[in-house]
């Protein structure tokens, strides 16, 4: 069958090329294809059209939603496809098959269940009972439960194919990612991450064979060699034997410069050391918060900042850079707290802070917290916006306040000393005066982390400002 996935970023979603070599090894053709969704031209729906797909499959993240299915909508008009929606927002909010432009929705990972439904679609058998793949029947939902969890050491390399054939900007990468866990054992409260342990009733972290892992980069590197790696999972590893095997390989099989993301508490002196030597750059770590008691009491992130600190030094004086991942506007934050996260960052001095808004999520432990206390309705799923470095919108009084302090947030934490001066900056009314800020230190931040010359670094950051321009019209 000729399957076609769709999608509005010039993102290579990793899970969308995972799902789409299983699809390849069972012999069916699949493709992909970027477009604006919320404002699809009559050229693309004919491209869409001449394809003749058999099943349109979308990746759906909670604000996409709405341009998705209008999109769904139209397609449908044009069309006779089936539609198909997985990721994080129909796991979350299965109400989306309710609309009249989606025939099925995939609950959890994709790459057991989606195959599945295409067998059945393609034999003509019944689908209606895919572990997994919701669908409707007059005013019912069949509810199938969760899909059935892949094993990740049974996957085939992800198909890279699928988004360089796309796009020529991503053919042209000088930076691939990739994964080596799916899951995390950690229960931070405004992460969708833990709600897949109660989805599935049990531990949903998996990790790649060592062996597996590095076939996949000898792979993608040998179709579309590349300069550098980012490895996105969570946590790089969960266990430091794998640590300590996987990166003694890379180091001398791969030999590139990488970034990965890390918790504070799995950082020690060997663990840095071993980074270092294999060509660790980077590290992104999570702060969120420099408040203890935000970060504890409301975040469920139980490290002190003394850990952090050290956790950060450790790396440091190993020769990594520090990029960090910040957090403001969670409820029940005072506006002094979240200063006091530029302070914890100032200390220790990374290379990018990258700072967005608290958005709630469905599934997330702080989100139902919030809709049982009435702090906020179901209704607020259809106002996150499409990038949580766009808006707050849980935050009422002084919002141009908060906005102003995320924009300046990477220049606060450089330039401590002007504090009392930003303080002053930050009251300014003018609508979003400090975009360009903003932009400058993401550029920063893309440089650094993805090892780009400052051409390549400004496409891609201009990119993603154009994407997010659109979505945000839209």
């Amino acid at each position: 069958m000729r399957i076609l996935f769709l999608q509005s970023l010039t993102y290579p979603f990793i899970g969308v090329m995972s799902l789409s070599a299983v699809l390849n090894k069972r012999g069916h053709e699949t493709a992909l294809r970027i477009l604006n969704m919320a404002r699809p031209s009559n050229r693309e729906l004919d491209w869409i059209k001449a394809f003749r797909p058999d099943v349109v499959g979308v990746p759906v993240y909670t604000g996409w939603q709405g341009s998705v299915l209008r999109f769904c909508r139209t397609l449908k008009k044009k069309m006779d496809v089936v539609v198909v929606l997985g990721g994080p927002h129909p796991t979350h909010c299965p109400e989306v098959l309710r609309d009249e432009g989606v025939d099925f929705i995939c609950i959890g990972e994709g790459e057991t269940a989606f195959p599945e439904l295409i067998k059945r679609t393609e034999d003509g058998g019944p689908t209606d009972d895919v572990h997994g793949i919701w669908l409707k029947k007059g005013d019912k939902i069949i509810n199938n439960g969760p899909s059935d969890l892949p094993q990740l050491q049974e996957l085939p390399p992800m198909d890279i194919d699928l988004y360089c054939n796309a796009s020529k900007a991503i053919r042209h990468q000088a930076n691939r990612e990739f994964s080596l866990n799916r899951g995390c054992p950690f229960q931070c409260a405004y992460c969708n991450g833990p709600s897949l342990k109660s989805l599935y009733g049990a531990s949903v972290v998996r990790s790649k064979s060592v062996d597996q892992a590095l076939e996949e980069l000898h792979y993608v590197n040998e179709k579309y060699p590349f300069n550098s790696a980012a490895f996105t999972s969570d946590n790089f590893f969960l266990k430091k034997e794998f640590a300590s095997e996987f990166l003694l390989r890379y180091r001398r099989e791969i030999g590139k410069p990488f970034w990965c993301q890390m918790r504070v508490e799995l950082v020690d002196a060997e663990v840095a050391r071993l980074l270092r030597e294999a060509g660790c750059h980077m590290v992104s770590v999570g702060i969120e918060s420099g408040s203890e008691r935000v970060r504890k009491r409301i975040l469920n992130r139980r490290m002190s900042n003394d850990e952090i600190i050290r956790a950060c030094r450790t790396l440091t004086e190993n020769g990594i850079e520090i990029n960090a991942f910040n957090m403001i506007g969670i409820p029940g934050e005072t506006f002094e707290e979240a200063l006091e996260t530029i302070r914890l960052n100032t200390a220790i001095g990374p290379a990018s802070s990258w700072c967005s808004f608290f958005q709630p999520y469905p599934g997330s432990s702080l989100t139902t917290k919030l809709l049982e206390e009435g702090t906020i309705t179901p209704e607020v799923f259809e106002r996150i916006p499409a990038s949580y470095f766009d808006r707050s919108i849980v935050l009422r009084k002084d919002a141009h306040v908060w906005l102003n302090l995320q924009r300046l947030f990477q220049w606060w934490v450089q330039y401590p000393e002007l504090d009392g001066w930003f303080r002053r900056i930050c009251r300014v009314r003018i609508p979003r005066i400090y975009d360009a800020l903003f932009v400058l230190s993401f550029y920063s931040y893309v440089r650094k982390a993805y090892k780009l010359t400052r051409a390549k670094a400004l496409a891609k950051v201009m990119t993603n400002a154009w994407e997010a321009i659109r979505a945000r019209a839209n």
